[in-house]
């Protein structure tokens, strides 16, 4: 096992080094009505890291307009269309999370008539 990897992260002791792996997430929500859709934004090593574009930037110390706005722009959150299966009554999600990863999920329901 190559713990050097990023995406090699749950509890695994290798030796004295404990390793995180990727989690595969199951959500249900139960009693709810119809969804009419869900989203997700991530915080990850390939979603929202500006740090990453700045270490690819070289790491500088001191920043140029064009490079702030790069910036700003690589730690934005964006809405991503997230899968779902609604069933007798019950909404069922699967997220794949990489390691120190975090995840916002908003399923939009229908409301019901009363």
């Amino acid at each position: 096992m190559d713990v050097g990897q990023p995406e090699i992260a749950t509890r695994i002791a290798v030796g004295k080094l404990l390793v995180i792996e990727s989690e595969q997430l199951h959500i249900r929500l139960d009693n709810a009505p119809e969804p009419a859709g869900a989203c997700i934004q991530r915080i990850d090593q390939d979603h929202a890291n500006p740090k990453q574009l700045w270490q690819e930037m070289g790491q500088p110390e001191y920043l140029g307009d064009k490079d702030l706005e790069s910036l700003e722009e690589a730690s934005q959150l964006i809405s991503e269309k997230q899968s779902l299966r609604f069933q007798d009554g019950s909404v069922f999600l699967q997220v794949d999370l990489p390691p120190h990863a975090v995840a916002a999920i908003t399923i939009e329901l229908h409301r019901t008539k009363q």
